[in-house]
């Protein structure tokens, strides 16, 4: 993928609080690793499509998988309060190998900072790199019963279709 322009975006939440969205580093593993460990069940299963726990060592593995993605991925994360150890979201953007400018995007976002508009925050900017990277779809798996993600989909205000099977709705829009 073709390096972006995103500068550090700052914005307030919903709750008044301070945060900042930017590019994942691998120094990010540990703060990664803390906030995915630290996620209750019910956002976990809806991330990651089953339902399960993040014990410590799978939190890790997934954190420093993040944290030096590839070049067939952008990860952003975004940092509250203005402290870089405190990242309560991250989102990825994984290039389909198989079919030129189509890309899967995932989101998750701290148990305590859900509601706050953090969630819509980095999904634009998530939006605005797959546009930098010439990807001109994307996709997102999701369980149909996941309805702040459908919430939010809906408010980026992008024409979007959906494929249902098996209790998951398969969104794509464009870029």
């Amino acid at each position: 993928m073709t390096a972006s322009a995103l500068a550090a975006t700052l914005f307030r939440s919903r709750r008044g609080r301070p945060v900042q969205i930017r590019r994942a580093d691998p120094e990010d593993a540990e703060a990664l690793a803390r906030m995915l460990g630290g996620l209750s069940v019910e956002t976990v299963t809806r991330r990651y499509l089953m339902p399960c726990t993040m014990p410590a060592e799978r939190a890790r593995r997934e954190a420093e998988r993040l944290a030096r993605h590839d070049d067939g991925q952008i990860v952003l994360v975004a940092q509250a309060d203005g402290a870089a150890a405190l990242i309560v979201a991250v989102a990825e953007l994984v290039r389909d190998r198989g079919e030129q400018g189509v890309a899967e995007s995932a989101i998750v976002v701290a148990d305590a900072y859900q509601g706050e508009g953090i969630g819509r925050q980095v999904a634009a900017c998530l939006a605005s790199e797959a546009v930098g990277a010439a990807i001109r779809r994307v996709r997102a798996t999701l369980f149909a019963t996941n309805t702040p993600v459908r919430r939010l989909i809906r408010s980026l205000g992008r024409p979007y279709t959906t494929r249902h099977w098996r209790g998951e709705i398969q969104v794509e829009f464009s870029a």
